[in-house]
């Protein structure tokens, strides 16, 4: 359609008139550093909600995807994609993988979430502070609690008198931290 339109015609652009050149061009690009090497942390913005996950744009040459289950630290229960993130919003992304065949490489939120949780309970632990976490699970140990996101234990024997049953589930506890261990993703509360 536009070979007909246009048919013999050609673009009135004066290319002494333009006052950017290619040097300038090959200098721009020289001077702008992109890493998408794994672990790399880029930020993007989702642009679509696609096959379980998200299109990512990242300034890549092509579009990165953001699994589901790489969108959030916390998944609450029957949360899908466009619960957990939102289109049209610049946030951070980790790069998880390498290029596949198509140049797509795969990105994580979660991740990033997941580093700066174990630096706030790093940081709690430091100075000894009282967090209140709400028990998620029971099992004849004890209790899980989840604090900052991630599943923490909680000894039986330190429930003050009670036995670890399912009446604990959902309640919110007071308590401060025996030992953290991130090497082992281990700690007792």
């Amino acid at each position: 359609r536009l070979k007909k339109s246009y048919k013999g015609l050609k673009p009135k652009v004066n290319l002494q008139e333009i006052d950017f050149s290619y040097e300038d061009f090959d200098a721009a690009v020289q001077k702008t550093s992109y890493s998408f090497q794994r672990n790399a942390i880029v930020k993007g913005t989702c642009i679509e909600y696609n096959n379980g996950g998200a299109i990512v744009d990242i300034g890549a040459k092509a579009s990165a995807f953001l699994p589901e289950a790489e969108a959030s630290l916390v998944q609450p229960d029957g949360a899908e994609i466009n619960d957990l993130v939102d289109l049209n919003t610049e946030l951070e992304f980790q790069i998880i993988s390498e290029e596949d065949e198509n140049g797509q490489l795969l990105v994580s939120i979660r991740r990033i979430q997941y580093r700066a949780a174990w630096e706030k309970v790093l940081d709690m632990q430091e100075k000894d502070a009282v967090l209140e976490a709400e028990v998620v699970a029971v099992n004849r140990g004890g209790a899980i609690c989840l604090v900052e996101g991630l599943r923490a234990f909680l000894p039986g024997s330190h429930l003050a008198g009670q036995l670890p049953s399912e009446d604990l589930v959902g309640q919110k506890l007071k308590l401060k931290f025996l030992e953290v261990n991130q090497e082992n993703s281990k700690w007792l509360i």
